[in-house]
C-alpha cells in the first residue's frame, strides 16, 4: 500500500545552486521538511557555484527547475536553458525561495470540490418525441435550472439516474435557465425512463484551491553564511 501511495504522488524536481555549502545544506533540509501525502519535493542535486551547462542538461532530462541562491548564470548558459525549456529562478532571500516552492506545491494539489444544489423540478407531464426522446414537462419547485446543469433523477426518494440536462425549453424557445415558479420542458441526456412525479435535482460543483500548512523554516544558518 505504501508503494502504491508513493507512486500516486506528484513530483517536483529541483536543482539547487548556492554561493556557499552552508546555504546548500540548509535549503536542502528545509525542502526535505516540506512533506505532503500528494506532493514530493525532490532535490536532485545541490551544489556550490554558478549555474553551468551540466546543471541545465540534468534539469532538462529530469524535468527539473533550477533554484539559484546568491549565484549567477552566464548568458551562454541561460540561452541554452531557454532553448531546452529549463527554468532558472534566482533568489536572494531564503523565505522567498521556500515560498516559491510552497506555491508550486499548492498549485499541484487537487482542488477541494464542493457540491451545491441549484434547484428542484417535478415532472408533471411526459411528451414523447421520435427525434429527442421523452420530454419532461416540469414545474420548477425552487432555485434555478440551467441548461448546463448536472442532475439527479429521484423516484420515491431514491436516486435512479445521475447525468446532465440534454435540452431546456421555456414554452417553445430554448432557454439558458428557468427560475422557481415557472414551467419548462427538458430532456435528460442519454436517459428516457422518466415518470410523472419524478423529482429532478440539479447541482453544480465549486472548486477551491487548497493551501499547504507547513512548519516555519529555520533560516539562521543561511543568514550567518551571508554575513
Amino acid at each position: 500500500f505504501a508503494a502504491v501511495k508513493a507512486s500516486n504522488k506528484t513530483n517536483i524536481n529541483l536543482l539547487v545552486k548556492t554561493d556557499v555549502q552552508g546555504s546548500a545544506e540548509v535549503i536542502r533540509q528545509q525542502l526535505a521538511s516540506m512533506l505532503h501525502d500528494e506532493i514530493e519535493v525532490r532535490v536532485l542535486s545541490s551544489s556550490v557555484g554558478s549555474v553551468v551547462d551540466s546543471d541545465v542538461d540534468l534539469a532538462s532530462t529530469s524535468d527539473a527547475t533550477i533554484l539559484a541562491f546568491h549565484v549567477s548564470t552566464a548568458t551562454k548558459v541561460r540561452k541554452e536553458a531557454d532553448r531546452k525549456g529549463v527554468e532558472i529562478l534566482n533568489f536572494r532571500v531564503l523565505y522567498e525561495l521556500l515560498d516559491y516552492v510552497k506555491g508550486v506545491m499548492e498549485g499541484k494539489l487537487a482542488p477541494d470540490i464542493t457540491e451545491f444544489i441549484t434547484g428542484h423540478v417535478e415532472i408533471k407531464r411526459i411528451f414523447k418525441s421520435s427525434r429527442t426522446g421523452n420530454i419532461a414537462g416540469c414545474m420548477v419547485l425552487d432555485g434555478t435550472i440551467s441548461r448546463n446543469s448536472k442532475l439527479r433523477l429521484t423516484r420515491d426518494g431514491t436516486v435512479v439516474f445521475e447525468g446532465v440536462i440534454g435540452s431546456l425549453r421555456r414554452e417553445t424557445d430554448e432557454a439558458k435557465e428557468v427560475r422557481e415558479g415557472f414551467e419548462c420542458g427538458l430532456t435528460i441526456k442519454n436517459y428516457d425512463n422518466i415518470e410523472i412525479g419524478d423529482i429532478i435535482e440539479t447541482f453544480d460543483h465549486k472548486e477551491t484551491a487548497r493551501k499547504l500548512e507547513l512548519s516555519e523554516p529555520v533560516v539562521e544558518k543561511v543568514e550567518e553564511t551571508e554575513e
